[in-house]
């Protein structure tokens, strides 16, 4: 198992991102895939697990429009739920995940939450009612 180093981070990101078979793709087994994955993940907690995920409030407020900073001085993020109807699915599983009883709809659901900026800090996948609330 000699790849470039690049080459095995990109397998990992691929391997997060998407969650493919990636030994043909690769040329190289599933079980060095596995060991190769492992690694990388055991290394990328030990690099990142002290970066700080949000920046500390004073940043936030340092850098935040004064608009904002007038009218919501302690807003440090902004959330935002979405429902979408969509059209009935033909498989009776999906129907059953997507259908959502207090609207009579078949409805997906996503959140999306920006600073104060608008810059957007994390969402969620879209997904079902039944997923969402389970």
């Amino acid at each position: 198992m000699s790849m470039l180093l690049i080459d095995q981070m990109l397998l990992t990101i691929m391997k997060l991102r998407q969650n493919i078979n990636l030994a043909n793709l690769f040329l190289i087994s599933p079980q060095d895939v596995s060991v190769m994955f492992t690694n990388w993940i055991i290394f990328m907690f030990f690099q990142l697990s002290s970066t700080p995920i949000w920046p500390h409030r004073d940043i936030i407020i340092e850098h935040m429009p004064s608009k904002c900073k007038c009218d919501f001085p302690k807003t440090m993020i902004i959330l935002d739920g979405t429902k979408m109807k969509v059209q009935r699915p033909s498989a009776l599983n999906s129907q059953s995940q997507l259908y959502f009883d207090y609207k009579s709809a078949t409805t997906l659901k996503g959140v999306i939450d920006v600073d104060p900026r608008l810059s957007i800090t994390s969402r969620s996948r879209i997904a079902g009612y039944h997923e969402t609330n389970a």
